[in-house]
């Protein structure tokens, strides 16, 4: 009997772990990693001259996930490696001649899960990591539709809807947008439930919820997840209650828990290059066009076979829930108004299609760029859509197994296939008469992908509307088989979509090494590698190599604007989230200390070959000299780097961004024996540098270095660091003062003698940031406490 009764309460939450065990069977069977790693050695050098393991090379599953692995791993691998090490890694010297990396918020350092690379090796705890998004996605949402007195099984299957739903599957493998959406049916059950007890304990578990979601690492999201909140609580309760302005309370006091992680991130979005940026309609809004994909995700094609031809990216159709899921979400649409939740559900997926279609409000809004909201996408208010489809279905699945569905009802659950049918007949019309109904450029091939990829949407339309009428129709074994078939299709219709999305690739393909890296691992001396036309951006942060070109959504706009003046332009226009170099010509390329360049050998054609003797253009400088060859890869050296530090005595003094851009950029000027300050040092240096005035650099950690320095006379100590808030300079111990030098670094004045320089990053956004967490933290516990107490 005890074994009954715990299966009773626990099969819903066996069945969701179960479901999310059968779609990582590649993880937990295969030992494949869910990391699209394949990318890295299936598509650049010098990764792509081996084959590992496989007759032809490496084959790629999904380019559109490059991110994954030139982003998010990266940056999980560096911190981790810093937190093992005792350090917490509020810097990263490893990108854009340093950045804050705690700062940035996608590397959701102080997620919970991150514990698991703690205790696990780095590809099993990612592994892991990945497979508790559709999880926790799952469960939450379960426990929120139970909260709406929605059937176990009803609720099992909204939840089951969620997590594998087009959102979660396409953002799956960056273990980040999983965690933040999982939470949004938790705030939601926590809300649901305090309003109704007004209990302390649900006040706190959502100060803590809304916490872990600003944790996890995508702030966009959980905007929008508050914007849901807000709606929910206008539709379900009365405003004018003591609970209500508690209920901000506890929110408020979430968002002061992240405090560590929220100041950070403010501070660096003022200080960064996103400022300015602003998305066009296509990269922001999905085209009207693409509500195709409610009904047919792969219409436009897909990026796996490589066929994609809509506007935008594929990461528009990440509205898809699945055909099953939405026409049982046509079959509520007559009951809306009967009850106050479903009327939410509709009023959210009402809300998030005005928040992703370009309609005039939204794109004006955009263009304000209000708090950096310009270089946001908005179709990553998808998952509202997701959210509120599985809703709906569980609704009509409830009142389905209940018998209280009639053939009015079935009518409404008719729409989506009558869709299919008008869309795949202006598809059947354009691929025979060849007409272009949706605008030029789109060719007949791209019609017949269309129309090749209507017809499996299609069956499951027919199929569905058949297991329908017997659902309504038939007796109650019939009705029940029905359900349990619509169930079981509705699962394998979302999991045959996210198989085909994601990747699972073996654990050799993640970043190994070539003789190319191991030769730059060997090198003595701290330098940077530029990746030229062979390593895309960030990939070397793996290998602890440092490079001073990079790609991130958000960093600082002094170091963008600096990656402008290399490439001879001006700081007016900043480099965008992708901060690429390409004029190695440039004597600010030398300063940056970058001293080894990769290139691809190409033959007369342009192709890449291990038996090319060119190189592009940019490469063939008299001061880049070839040190290492390996397959179709040369490693070229640049005489002309200068080291990361180095001592000056002249320098010359400029206020405005302009002139110090002007002054760097002009063909007299020699970064090594002169440095641009932005205010007078207050004495007077005079000389050359000397033999026996060394400086040698004596500690490199994430938030510090150190140097041992002798001069016989006054210098400037130059280190080619990005200059930002929060770095703090001493000699000897005694504090002293950071210049900013030469636009983007930083120095020093170094008095006559043998001095110890330190330079350590103590942000003061990040101290605050603790100090308000930390009251929090105790304030939470105080509450806890007193709340058990008072219950003795």
């Amino acid at each position: 009997m005890k074994i009954k009764r715990w299966f009773n309460r626990f099969w819903p939450v066996l069945v969701i772990g179960g479901a999310v065990l059968i779609f990582f069977w590649p993880f937990f069977i295969k030992g494949l990693v869910p990391l699209p790693a394949d990318i890295i050695t299936g598509m650049y050098f010098p990764w792509l001259d081996y084959k590992w393991g496989y007759p032809v090379g490496v084959p790629v599953k999904n380019p559109l996930l490059s991110d994954v692995v030139s982003q998010i791993y990266p940056y999980k691998i560096y911190a981790l490696q810093a937190l093992k090490a005792g350090v917490i890694p509020l810097w990263n010297p490893l990108m854009f001649g340093g950045f804050p990396h705690l700062a940035n918020i996608q590397v959701g350092l102080f997620n919970p899960t991150n514990l698991l690379y703690l205790i696990l090796p780095p590809l099993t705890a990612w592994g892991w990591q990945t497979v508790f998004q559709p999880f926790l996605a799952a469960f939450f949402a379960y426990l929120f539709f139970r909260s709406l007195n929605l059937s176990k099984i009803a609720a099992v299957l909204g939840g089951l809807i969620f997590a594998f739903s087009g959102f979660l599957i396409i953002w799956l493998e960056w273990n980040v947008h999983g965690y933040v959406i999982a939470l949004l049916p938790a705030l939601l059950y926590l809300t649901q439930e305090y309003f109704r007890s007004g209990k302390t304990r649900f006040g706190i578990w959502l100060s803590l919820a809304l916490a872990g979601q600003i944790f996890a690492g995508y702030p966009q999201i959980v905007v929008y997840s508050l914007l849901a909140l807000g709606l929910f609580v206008l539709t379900q309760f009365k405003l004018w209650q003591k609970r209500t302005l508690l209920w901000f309370f506890w929110l408020g006091l979430g968002a002061a828990l992240a405090s560590c992680q929220l100041i950070p991130t403010v501070e660096l979005f003022l200080n960064s290059q996103r400022r300015g940026e602003v998305l066009t309609v296509n990269q922001s809004f999905l085209p009207w066009v693409h509500l195709i994909a409610f009904l047919a995700p792969d219409f436009f094609g897909h990026p796996v076979t490589g066929n994609f031809w809509g506007a935008g990216d594929y990461t528009h159709s990440a509205l898809y829930s699945g055909l099953v899921t939405l026409i049982l979400a046509c079959l509520i649409l007559r009951r809306v108004k009967k009850t106050k939740e479903t009327f939410f559900l509709v009023a959210l997926l009402t809300l998030a299609l005005l928040l992703v279609l370009p309609i005039p409000l939204a794109a004006w809004w955009q263009r304000l760029n209000f708090f950096g909201q310009g270089a946001m996408a908005a179709t990553r208010a998808l998952f509202l859509i997701n959210f509120s489809l599985a809703g709906l279905a569980a609704y009509s699945f409830d009142f389905l197994r209940k018998g209280k569905m009639s053939l009015k009802d079935w009518r409404w659950g008719w729409l989506p296939v009558f869709a299919l049918i008008i869309i795949f007949g202006k598809t059947f019309f354009s691929v025979y008469q060849r007409g272009l109904p949706l605008g030029a450029g789109v060719t007949l091939i791209n019609w017949r992908v269309g129309m090749r990829n209507l017809i499996l949407p299609g069956a499951v339309a027919f199929f569905t509307s058949g297991l329908l009428a017997f659902a309504i129709l038939g007796r109650p074994l019939v009705r029940k088989a029905a359900l349990g078939l619509l169930f079981i299709l509705a699962v394998v219709e979302l999991f045959r979509f996210g198989w085909k999305y994601t990747p699972f690739t073996p654990s050799n393909l993640v970043f190994p090494e070539t003789p190319a890296i191991e030769f730059l691992k060997r090198q003595p001396g701290i330098f940077r590698v530029e990746g030229g036309d062979v390593v895309p951006m960030n990939m070397l942060v793996a290998y602890g190599l440092s490079s001073f070109s990079a790609y991130d959504p958000m960093y600082p706009r002094r170091q963008a604007q600096f990656l402008a003046i290399i490439e001879g332009g001006t700081p007016n226009h900043p480099k965008p989230r992708y901060g690429q170099i390409s004029r190695y010509d440039s004597p600010l390329f030398d300063l940056s200390n970058i001293c080894y360049v990769l290139a691809v050998k190409r033959d007369n054609l342009e192709r890449a070959t291990p038996q090319g003797n060119s190189m592009n253009w940019q490469f063939k400088l008299p001061k880049l000299e070839a040190v290492f060859e390996d397959g179709s890869v040369k490693v070229l050296k640049n005489n002309h780097c200068l080291p990361r530090a180095f001592l000056v005595r002249h320098y010359v003094v400029e206020k405005t961004e302009e002139q110090i851009a002007e002054r760097l950029q002009e063909e007299s000027f020699n970064p090594q024996k002169t440095v641009v300050l932005e205010k007078e040092l207050g004495v007077t240096l005079v000389g050359e540098i000397e033999a026996g005035e060394t400086v040698k650099q004596t500690a490199v950690e994430s938030n510090k270095q150190e140097f041992l320095v002798t001069v016989k006379k006054p210098a400037l100590l130059f280190v080619s660091e990005n200059d930002y808030p929060g770095w703090e300079a001493e000699i000897d111990g005694r504090k002293t003062e950071i210049f900013r030098t030469d636009f983007a670094f930083r120095s020093v004045l170094i008095p006559e003698g043998e001095h110890k320089v330190g330079f350590s990053y103590r942000p003061i956004s990040f101290r605050l940031g603790a100090l308000v967490s930390g009251a929090s933290c105790l304030f939470l516990i105080l509450i806890g406490l007193r709340r058990l107490l008072w219950c003795r």
